[in-house]
Order: C-alpha cells, then structure tokens, then sequence
C-alpha cells in the first residue's frame, strides 16, 4: 500500500473538519504537547492571562518520540498562561501496549516567556525552555520562535510562525530506580542521538483560519510536513486532526478554561451593579459578619475588616447591600487593621493598591494596637537519615525522613507534632506514622 493510499483513507476527516469551521467559535489551536502553535511545532501567540487548557493527543508508532517506530504513543498535557508573558506547560506521555514497564510516563515541564509582542509590522517573538531533570528528553523543548498574524480579508487570516529548534539538549544520565538527586550526572547530547529528533533545526508553518473558529494547518517539524484542520465546540472544546508526512493519522483535543473568570453572583454585580439595599433586619444579620467598620461620607468610603474567612469579594458585595447610604463608590477591606486595597464596583469591578501618602492616612486612622493581636510562629525541624540494608545482591538503601515541626500559640503553649516516613527500594514496604503532644502553658498557681 503506497502512501497516497493512506492519504485517501485518511482524508475523510478533514471535509467533515472544514464543514463545522464557519459554525463554531474559536480558542487558541494547541500542537502535540499543548502548546500554542500548529501541530508537532510551537508557536509565540499566547492565549489570554489566566487561561488553563488541558487535553490529549495520539502520535502512530512511526512518529512517536520515547519508541519511534515500536510503539504509538499518547500525550496529555496541562497549560497555564499565568501573566501575559508567562506560560507553564506539563506534558505526560505514554506509550501504548508497552505494560508495566512503562510506568506513569514521562514527564516535561516547559516554560514559554514572550520576548517581543506583535505589533504593525513586528511579529511576535517568544522563547521555549524545557526543565532539564527529566530521565528522557525524547520530546525536549528548546527553541525560539516568532508568528505574525496576516489578515487576507475581513474574515480570513493567515498567521505564520517559523522558529529554531537547539539540536542540543541536557540529559540526566540516570535510572529512574536511583533518580534522588535531580541535578545528578547533567551531559550535553545530541537531538540526532535519539529515536525521534523532536524540533532539531528550523521549523514553521501557517495556519489559515476562517474568523478565528477554526483552520487549516500545514508546517514543517524540522523532519517532515505535516498537514491538518481543527474546529472548535461550544466555545471551549477544540477537536483537530492532522496527517504526519502524507504518511499516518495523528489526532487529539482539548478543553479550555480561564481561572480569572468572575464567579456569577460577581459577573452579575458587574451587569447589575446597581443593587437593592437590603430591609432593616436583613441588613443588621449581614453587618455581623463585619466589625471595625468606618464609614467616610465626606470621601464616599468604607473601611471594615470582614469576621469571617469567606471570599472578600462577597463580601464586598454583602457590604454594598447592607450599606444605607448609596454615595458609597469605594471599598477598603482590612486585615488586622491593614488596608488590603481599594476596591470599586462602578461600573466593574476594580482595585488599586494604596500610596505612600494613603498608608500614612491609614496609620493615622487605625494606629496599631500590641496588646490586640497574638503571635502565632512554626519552628520547623527536619531530621533525615540514610541506612544502608544488606541485600542478596548487595547493598540497598533507603532514606528515613523525619519531620518534626514545633507550633506556638499564644495561650495554648507549645504543640509538637511529627511525621516519619520510609522510603525504601521497590520490594520494600514503606511505612508511614504521625504523632504529636501537647505542652500547654502552667496556669497561675499550678505546677
């Protein structure tokens, strides 16, 4: 069966692929190891701040990076875009029909930082750098990369992305029976050593995209072309399939979500923000969730330190709706008598940090009391050891951890409390035990 065979058996997936682009909104097109990017290649577009995307991908046999041409492969990753020039992606690969000798997988972390945003004429331009402790670097990335979106229409774009893959990479030259030190036995190795040279060299590609709902991709990995469709589900879902060198199918998917999305009751409070104040009774319960509270009508402000330890932006809310008086635009919680920002609720929810000139006010207002606050402190205390057992084969070793942290409270004395643990070479048995007591400070006249 020649190639072109496959290439018609496979094919089907992408007309039913380019029937749903025009039907489905978009999130950002995710390659093999969950980056942002094409299929095999990564690209520098970020998806917004906070975004959590997670998801799967299947690579055949022949394109497999830990056993190339053994056995296919699936890879499961998590990626978190923390700030708007920071992303955190973790990859879990495991090959299939291996047993139990293949363990959990392997594991990758990487960490994308965007060096340059894009601009009128400037691309994008970020850089890729996988953690080098992992046993097996078969999907390592190190690599600089830089796209530029091209608009052909009012609703077709192009965007284009070409990077450079270092043929390089750091290996721990280590078993993952004897893995305690993760710094252990660091060497400098060559990407064309391994079975699947993943990103050795240039790479790029274009993905054509139809109002940003979905697309066609087509790139070159540094080792082949791969070509591919993806579609986009219910706003969040992204399904995409992809054949590698006109040669195999490869096809996976993913979820997104964003971690910064207000909750409902605050999305309404945004939507809404003009809120009915709360009858006589009501409002005296939700007070009591409240003390210190200052109102300052000559400034439209509010300072109040919230009891109990719930959401503080809730609270802002049940503040606003307790409150008689309606000229109130600003918020000031407080902890322990610190103001902890400036909150608004018009239109949106907002907040500032405060001065120098505004923390010197607060001093003035709320001036510190000693004699209201208690100390709370850990002393923490850790004991490891090493043994050494005697074995048939010879000598086995096991680390004895033992950690035993000290609390103070003021009032209630001293609490020790303690953990030990076994870890011991597979065939042993670990052991865990926790333990603690209590010294409680002498009352007055006792002994």
């Amino acid at each position: 069966m020649n190639q072109f065979s496959l290439i018609r058996k496979g094919s089907f997936l992408l007309p039913f692929l380019i029937l749903i682009l025009t039907t489905m909104p978009a999130i950002a097109q995710l390659n093999i190891t969950g980056k942002p990017g094409l299929i095999y290649t990564p690209g520098a577009s970020f998806n917004e701040e906070g975004a959590f995307l997670f998801g799967g991908n299947y690579k055949p046999k022949k394109y497999s990076f830990r056993r190339n041409n053994s056995y296919s492969e699936n890879t499961y990753f998590l990626n978190l875009t923390l700030l708007k020039r920071l992303e955190i992606g973790l990859n879990l690969t495991r090959s299939n029909g291996v047993g139990k000798i293949s363990g959990i997988g392997d594991r990758q972390l990487d960490v994308k930082y965007l060096l340059v945003k894009e601009g009128k004429v400037m691309p994008a331009v970020a850089i890729i750098v996988s953690a080098p402790f992992s046993i097996n670097n078969s999907f390592t990335t190190n690599a600089v990369v830089a796209s530029k979106s091209v608009p052909l229409s009012a609703d077709l774009y192009a965007d284009f992305s070409a990077g450079y893959g270092s043929p390089y990479y750091l290996l721990r030259n280590d078993s993952e029976k004897s893995n305690y030190n993760i710094f252990n036995d660091m060497k400098w190795k060559m990407k064309k050593d391994l079975s699947y040279a993943y990103l050795s060299g240039m790479f790029g590609g274009v993905n054509l995209h139809y109002r940003n709902n979905g697309g066609l991709l087509l790139e070159w990995d540094s080792q082949q072309i791969n070509m591919g469709a993806y579609a986009v589900l219910f706003k969040k879902w992204t399904v995409q399939a992809a054949l590698l060198n006109f040669d195999r199918i490869s096809f996976g998917t993913s979820y997104a979500l964003n971690l910064k999305t207000l909750p409902r009751r605050l999305k309404n409070a945004e939507t809404d923000p003009v809120s009915t104040p709360l009858a006589e009774p009501e409002q005296k319960n939700v007070l009591k969730n409240f003390e210190n509270v200052t109102v300052d009508t000559l400034q439209n402000k509010v300072y109040y330190e919230q009891r109990l330890n719930r959401n503080p932006m809730y609270g802002l809310l049940e503040m606003k709706q307790a409150l008689s008086d309606s000229s109130i635009k600003e918020y000031l919680p407080m902890f322990q008598g610190i103001i902890m920002g400036s909150y608004s609720l018009d239109p949106k929810i907002s907040v500032k940090s405060l001065n120098a000139a505004e923390r010197k006010v607060q001093e003035q207002k709320f001036p510190l009391h000693k004699k209201r606050y208690l100390a709370d402190f850990w002393l923490p205390a850790c004991i490891c050891c090493q043994f050494r057992l005697p074995s048939e084969t010879g000598t086995k070793q096991c680390e004895h951890l033992t950690a035993i942290p000290v609390l103070y409270t003021a009032g209630t004395g001293f609490k020790c409390r303690g953990s030990f643990s076994n870890y011991q070479r597979p065939g042993w048995k670990g052991k865990s035990n926790t333990a603690g007591t209590c010294f409680p400070e002498p009352v007055s006249g006792s002994q």
